[in-house]
């Protein structure tokens, strides 16, 4: 009996540990989320941002257990997976009824460009210069693009350069964009929203704001989460293990409670057997 008594001690404490382990695994992930945002950090670039809740988001770790991943025409998570790294994305917003999307991506800068805050204001105008200059004369076979703005903007001091275009696609799709493109902390970051409708809207740039103002660049350690095959093992070991800790949960309890039953049934024939020995 005293052994019994250990054992099941111990598989309670078992049970405890694994539900916790799980539970932290859920939570410590590549996200955090709160009431408005989700906060995403990508080791890889040094960065790490807040995207408002109402966007579907994709990153380099999105497995399958993504119920969204039909809404964007992927056949699977790896379709996505490597689509984002072969184009160093490190995270695609969408709104729930696909009428624009926000992405986010990022290199490491070569020794020829200097972070953006640290240059004097004559310098950054001639880089800006140079910039926009440089993207007037992008032309594909699959797309003509025109510069409909640019200007330097600013969030949180760090001066982004702007862009508004219009592109058309040789099947004759027409994409209305704005992109901020900036350079800090060693690596080159563009951020970009775009959309099929008619134009970009007040509630497209505010959240693009949303995104910008959070953004934090610096040094974030990296996690075993980074890698998309890990998450993808993890997401089917923990799909697969916790009904099967949920039940046994349940059969514990439900096996306590029967053995409270049983003594209390015992403990009052006992009771009726004294009273009528008594008698």
């Amino acid at each position: 009996m005293k052994f019994r008594g250990v054992l099941k001690r111990f598989f309670t404490a078992g049970l405890g540990i694994i539900t916790t382990f799980i539970m932290c695994l859920l939570y410590i992930d590549l996200t955090y989320a709160s009431q408005d945002t989700t906060t995403y950090k990508f080791a890889a670039i040094d960065l790490l941002v807040d995207v408002p809740n109402e966007l579907i988001c994709f990153t380099q770790t999105t497995t399958n257990n993504n119920s969204y991943l039909e809404l964007i025409g992927a056949s699977d998570a790896a379709e996505v997976q490597n689509s984002m790294i072969s184009n160093n994305c490190y995270l695609e917003a969408v709104n729930s009824d696909m009428t624009y999307e926000l992405a986010i991506t990022g290199v490491k800068a070569n020794s020829s460009l200097t972070d953006f805050d640290t240059l004097s204001d004559d310098d950054l105008c001639s880089t800006f210069d140079a910039y926009i200059e440089s993207e007037k004369n992008i032309e594909t076979e699959y797309k003509q693009e025109e510069i409909l703005s640019s200007d330097i903007v600013y969030f949180n001091d760090l001066p982004y350069f702007m862009e508004s275009f219009v592109s058309t696609s040789s099947e004759g799709v027409v994409v209305y964009g704005v992109k901020y493109y900036t350079v800090t902390n060693g690596y080159i970051y563009n951020f970009a929203i775009q959309t099929n409708t008619s134009s970009i809207t007040d509630e497209m740039l505010d959240n693009m704001a949303t995104v910008l103002n959070s953004a934090k660049f610096m040094t974030i350690k990296s996690s075993i989460f980074d890698n998309g095959v890990f998450s993808e093992t993890m997401s089917v070991i923990l799909t697969a293990a916790i009904p099967i800790i949920i039940l046994a949960v349940i059969v514990y309890f439900i096996r306590i409670g029967n053995k409270k039953k049983q003594n209390k049934l015992i403990k009052e024939e006992m009771e009726i057997k004294k009273q009528r020995e008594n008698k």
